[in-house]
């Protein structure tokens, strides 16, 4: 039975993109730490950045809350980027 049918109302999805891809969350706020970890994505190893028109806005604070509905984000990795990552493949 899916919830409809048990007289539970469906909870409508909340969702966001994290560099390109569309991710889902069950509550509207997540912190950067939780919306990295959604990706797979290390949060001592990245930077999250909120995508505001043509600005983006970096949260460093991996504790505080984000409305995460409809929002668009990038990670950034801190530090040098391993020379591996920049050989083309063949």
């Amino acid at each position: 039975m899916n919830e409809k049918s048990q007289g539970k109302p469906l909870q409508p999805k909340i969702t966001f993109e994290l560099d390109g891809e569309t991710h889902e969350a069950s509550v509207e706020e997540l912190t950067p730490e939780q919306i990295l970890t959604k990706a797979n994505l290390k949060p001592d190893e990245y930077t999250l950045y909120e995508v505001a028109g043509t600005k983006q806005l970096p949260h460093t604070d991996l504790t505080v809350k984000l409305r995460v509905k409809g929002a668009r984000y990038v990670a950034l990795r801190r530090g040098p980027v391993p020379v591996s990552s920049c050989v083309p493949r063949r």
